[in-house]
């Protein structure tokens, strides 16, 4: 451990270093955001790499390598993202730019996301919304932060809820049952959104925004931090079968205020074939 790596349970404040990595971050977004170009593709559809995303990536290793000297990284555009890490190690999970097709199209939903993990779990979590200046965070036992005030799950049942979902856009072969149960969730709650970026639709349900979160196929990078948020506003992240998710591999994953988990469970595994 660094003189930098710190013990489970925190105050927002001893992770200062990481929140204005994060904050430079979104400066060389706005600064290279005219600038963005598609690069190269990875499988699935719409499934881009761009310039920004790259440069972005770059910046937060070089400086967050730099606090935090013994730490590895999990990166969405680094091919090392698959290395199995030991429980014990001391490692971030970043996403330059959740919502890269978004960004693209010049749609205001993308964020930067960052997650610091040590022994095994997840320290701190920082997701800056790029287009409108929306910073949450939280740290392990500390609450959770939307620039500076305090944020909470709201108290909703479903019939009063807003779903968000993704569509895992990626995979065709999970759209058939995502709208099977986007339909169901519709016909329960409110109404349903979707935003195309999974850590920006997790804050919102950590804000009390929305109540729901529901994508069949999400990656660490994409909920690692939002996760962390969320949990520190009072609510609950699993996978559908109700575990919590690992920090490796693909998975499933459902985050709501806690008062509608079971009853959303319920919706999902009636239409999800792969169970």
């Amino acid at each position: 451990m660094t003189t930098n790596s710190l013990k489970y349970t925190q105050s927002p404040e001893e992770f200062d270093g990481i929140l204005e990595a994060v904050r430079q971050a979104r400066t060389l977004f706005i600064q290279e955001r005219e600038q963005i170009a598609c690069i190269s593709t990875k499988q699935g559809k719409c499934n881009y790499v761009t310039n920004l995303d790259l440069n972005i990536q770059s910046f937060l290793c070089e400086r967050l390598g730099r606090l935090y000297p013994s730490a590895k990284f999990i990166a969405e555009e680094n091919s090392a993202a698959s290395i199995p890490f030991n429980s014990r190690d001391e490692f971030f999970i970043i996403d330059p730019i959740d919502g890269t097709t978004n960004c693209l199209h010049g749609y205001a939903s993308c964020a930067v996301c960052v997650a610091y993990v040590c022994n095994g779990k997840a320290a701190f979590g920082a997701v800056y919304s790029l287009a409108d200046d929306e910073l949450f965070y939280a740290a392990a036992g500390s609450g959770a932060y939307l620039n500076g005030r305090r944020i909470r799950v709201s108290g909703h049942n479903l019939e009063r809820s807003l779903v968000c979902i993704g569509t895992a856009s990626h995979d065709f072969g999970l759209l058939e049952d995502t709208f099977l149960i986007a339909r169901e969730m519709c016909n329960q709650s409110e109404d349903v959104r979707r935003s195309g970026s999974a850590a920006l639709d997790i804050c919102s349900v950590a804000s009390g925004r929305a109540e729901v979160f529901y994508e069949m196929r999400l990656y660490p990078w994409d909920y690692a931090a939002a996760a962390l948020i969320l949990n520190e506003a009072g609510g609950r992240v699993s996978d559908f079968y109700g575990n919590t998710p690992a920090y490796e591999g693909v998975t499933s994953l459902l985050a709501t205020n806690g008062v509608v988990h079971d009853k959303a469970r319920e919706i999902i595994l009636r239409h999800w074939k792969l169970k």
